[in-house]
């Protein structure tokens, strides 16, 4: 047990609390799911998406360009020192995320992972193949999928293997929503034999609407998603029946927001796309009658 596991729940309380208000403000289709979950697992997902919301937002801070990967996320190092070995800090969230990856046996390399992934921002803006592609997948999101099933109990390496494959949905999902945005970071995720194949120029990136090219670009990239979100479907039986309406509802929302921007027609540039709050609770009360 780390020295911050060790505290008193009721001195927790407040870096608990500080970690819920950032999961409540930020992680608008998961926090939804959070809720489903006891709660020592709410709160300690609540406490590790606050650390990774920190580690995007240093990512995405204008000038990032100018400083290096190591000193930009020195900071999320320093909260690792704190929550891992008991070093001194003043971050508002180092007692809550100590507790949790102590309680739940998260490794820190998974989080170091994901700094790795957020350097990648930093340091790489285009990807040739999917292969490539992937591998920032696996940093940025996979990885998180793996904490995630530690949090919620899980039965052996097949669950880790197809939280990858969640990750990796997740992620395609996020780069297809957000495309407009990372383009105007000069940022372009979709692998460029994509671009090639479809004769996509990344200049239609930045357009007020999507082209017929980049619609069929796009239908071919939401049906690689939904490939891997069919792959790890059989996730959710796989983790802790406690943790299962949680899991499957992280996963519907995401599917949903995939299935929104089929039903637009392809066009993610026109308007970002987003569930609105009825969207949610329809799609949250069939994910969880969707579970024994």
């Amino acid at each position: 047990m780390t020295p911050a596991a060790t505290l008193e729940r009721a001195d927790l309380a407040p870096s608990y609390a500080a970690a819920r208000e950032i999961a409540r403000r930020e992680a608008r289709h998961f926090y939804f799911a959070f809720r489903w979950l006891p709660p020592s697992r709410r709160d300690a997902l609540c406490a590790i998406y606050a650390f990774l919301r920190r580690l995007d937002d240093l990512a995405d801070m204008p000038g990032a360009e100018a400083t290096t990967s190591t000193d930009r996320f020195a900071p999320c190092r320093a909260t690792l020192d704190a929550a891992y070995g008991g070093a001194p800090s003043d971050d508002p969230i180092a007692p809550a995320l100590g507790d949790a990856v102590a309680r739940f046996g998260v490794p820190r390399e998974h989080f170091e992972e994901a700094i790795r992934g957020a350097e990648m921002d930093l340091d790489r803006r285009r990807y040739g193949t999917f292969a490539d592609l992937r591998v920032y997948c696996h940093r940025a999101a996979s990885v998180v999928g793996r904490m995630c099933v530690q949090v919620f109990g899980h039965k052996g390496a097949r669950a880790l293997a197809l939280a990858d494959e969640l990750g990796v949905a997740f992620q395609l999902t996020n780069i297809l929503r957000d495309l407009r945005e990372d383009a105007l970071r000069g940022r372009v995720y979709i692998p460029q034999e994509d671009l090639a194949r479809f004769g996509v120029e990344e200049r239609e990136l930045l357009a007020p609407s999507a082209s017929e090219r980049l619609r069929r670009l796009l239908a071919f990239e939401v049906a690689r998603a939904r490939e891997h979100f069919e792959r790890a479907a059989p996730l959710v039986e796989l983790v802790d029946r406690r943790s299962r309406r949680a899991l499957a509802g992280m996963r519907a929302m995401y599917r949903a927001l995939l299935e929104k921007i089929e039903r637009r027609g392809y066009d993610v540039l026109a308007a970002r796309v987003r569930l609105g709050a009825h969207e949610k609770l329809l799609v949250a009360a069939r994910a969880w009658i969707s579970v024994r």
